[in-house]
């Protein structure tokens, strides 16, 4: 009984290998090369669409907020490049992507209401001179930046090339806020501040589906920047690592040999210290930062503490949020705007 069951079994496994095998056909090397350029593309694409939507905000942002800044500099709300300029990972297909010109700057976004989108300049424009100076094919957009602070508050005048003709513009830059505020592709939910610059997710720009909840963080994150908590963090860490430390050297005096875990865990304590009140005075501060420009229209966001620890949701009662909005409105009635733009 038992040599027929075996029997059984390997003969069903033998007419089974000697079955039909299902395969798929190879696939073309041009067909693959095809897809990952397509792949490449879209990426590219969205990305810079991203960044357009963010740079938008972000400058709207810096230029209502720019007294409370501590560096402030001129800035005229737009972003162009050439292909060798660009990050080293979109240069292979940005060409193509974003119709980037090797040798002359390309404009790649204009910021709603700035000085560049007034004077008329337009995305895909190619930028030829500032005041008659060639704009570089190399680190156009650390050139651009550059010469607009050393220029001041005076009219600088763009020659624009578009459709085979050449346009003088001229566009006054305004002062705002110098953070830089960058957008990093990552698929966790954050957002921070170094105290020297603003890192966005790119699943921010995804969960903020209106410019008015973008702004709510961009807001948050410069009250951060302005009032100084990166400064705090760190001195309260110094002074944890300082007290680990004596800890330390005492139990080693004693003959007791620590490996200066004290001094890591109160340095970790340290930085932690107060950043609960921290976040609670950055929501405070960030509600007016972001109003000045934009008029939250959903109560509700859900963001990431700067040490990505537990979600804090920022939120405002309806009856408070109208309080604050009419003391805005009264105390900013000549020179702020809290209606919402059209996303």
């Amino acid at each position: 009984m038992r040599w027929r069951l075996v029997f059984l079994v390997a003969s069903s496994l033998l007419c089974a290998s000697c079955g039909p095998i299902s395969k798929l056909p190879p696939l073309a090397s041009e067909e693959v090369e095809a897809e990952r350029r397509k792949q490449q593309v879209d990426h590219i694409r969205d990305y810079f669409d991203q960044r357009r939507r963010l740079n938008n905000v972000a400058f709207r942002i810096r230029t209502a907020n720019h007294r409370d800044c501590k560096n402030r500099s001129t800035q005229i709300g737009i972003e162009a490049g050439t292909v060798p300029s660009l990050p080293r990972k979109f240069r292979s297909y940005s060409h193509e992507a974003l119709s980037v010109s090797w040798t002359r700057a390309t404009v790649l976004s204009v910021a709603e209401t700035s000085p560049a989108a007034t004077g008329g300049i337009r995305p895909g424009d190619h930028l030829l001179t500032f005041n008659n100076e060639a704009v570089p094919g190399s680190e156009t957009a650390e050139w651009i930046s550059r010469f607009v602070r050393d220029n001041g508050e005076r009219p600088i005048r763009v020659l624009v090339h578009r459709d085979g003709v050449d346009e003088t513009r001229t566009v006054t830059p305004v002062i705002a806020c110098a953070i830089p505020i960058e957008l990093i592709t990552d698929s966790s939910l954050n957002a921070f501040t170094t105290g020297e610059r603003i890192v966005v997710h790119s699943s921010i720009l995804r969960v903020a589906r209106t410019n008015a909840q973008l702004a709510l963080v961009l807001g948050h994150e410069l009250a951060h920047a302005n009032l100084g908590h990166m400064d705090k963090k760190l001195t309260n860490q110094i002074l944890g690592w300082a007290g680990g430390a004596a800890i330390d050297a005492g139990l080693v005096l004693g003959g007791v040999w620590t490996g200066g875990v004290f001094a890591q865990q109160f340095a970790r304590a340290g930085a932690l210290a107060f950043s609960v009140n921290f976040e609670r005075e950055a929501d405070k501060r960030h509600w007016s930062l972001s109003s000045r420009r934009f008029r939250p229209k959903q109560t509700k966001l859900t963001v990431l503490s700067n040490d990505q620890a537990a979600p804090i949701r920022i939120s405002w009662p309806d009856k408070v949020s109208r309080a604050r909005e009419t003391a805005c409105r009264r105390r900013f009635r000549t020179v702020l705007s809290l209606r919402r733009p059209p996303d």
